[in-house]
């Protein structure tokens, strides 16, 4: 898949551009140990003023307040140009956790299948 992968021991992020919108692939444990990779990242290589980014969480095994924090920073800068994001494979503990903190009204939560039928090139 052609993008930029940043990995730090306990996550992995890769930016997907196969899609119609930036889709940023999470692996592993996102925790306050590897937000700073995710933040440089977003700088190199996300524009938040395009259609859009998603979040592919398929891969994601675990997320800490710091790492709910990035995602949280990022729709907020993404918002300032009505830039969508949108998260899809959210595993059945983290989406618990998500819909718990009411986060699941913040982010815009997609299927798999949601998210091809979407936005598949």
């Amino acid at each position: 898949m052609p993008g930029h992968r940043a990995e730090s021991g306990v996550a992995s992020f890769h930016v997907n551009d196969s899609y119609k919108i930036k889709v940023i692939e999470i692996s592993g444990r996102f925790t306050i140990e590897n937000r700073e990779d995710f933040q440089n990242l977003l700088k190199d290589q996300v524009d938040l003023t395009s259609a859009g980014t998603c979040i592919d969480a398929t891969e994601l095994g675990y997320i800490d307040s710091s790492g709910i924090g990035e995602l949280l920073r990022l729709k907020v800068q993404a918002a300032k140009s009505n830039h969508p994001v949108y998260i899809f494979g959210l595993s059945d503990a983290i989406y618990k956790m998500f819909k718990m903190s009411q986060l699941n009204h913040v982010f815009q939560i997609l299927t798999k299948d949601e998210f091809q039928k979407k936005f598949a090139k």
